[in-house]
């Protein structure tokens, strides 16, 4: 048994007569007069533009917040361990140091 075509006229006879008579070609220019009235620019590119405007800006002022408020926290991260080393005296270890200590290898 085959499987039908995806777009072939078996799924629905009514729809295919009616894309046949539409694509059929017999009166070309009457075609092509329906699609170019179809495609003509309801707005212009400004006007479509202008739509996009306070969407755009609302989002722009959104991620400026949320990128300050995170730059916010990482200073306040790195000022909080500067402020433990200034506080014990000792300098925070480096990755080798630490996987050293891990390993009991440290020298």
């Amino acid at each position: 048994m085959t499987q039908p075509e995806p777009f072939g006229g078996e799924r629905d006879p009514r729809l295919a007569a009616m894309l046949r008579e539409q694509f059929d070609g017999a009166d070309h220019a009457a075609f092509v007069a329906r699609v170019r009235e179809q495609l003509e620019y309801r707005v212009s590119a400004w006007e479509e533009l202008a739509r996009w405007a306070r969407p755009g800006i609302a989002a722009a002022i959104l991620a400026l917040v949320m990128l300050s408020a995170w730059g916010a926290l990482q200073l306040e991260t790195e000022a909080a361990s500067t402020d433990v080393a200034e506080a014990t005296g000792l300098e925070p270890l480096d990755s080798d140091a630490l996987i050293g200590v891990a390993l009991g290898t440290a020298r």
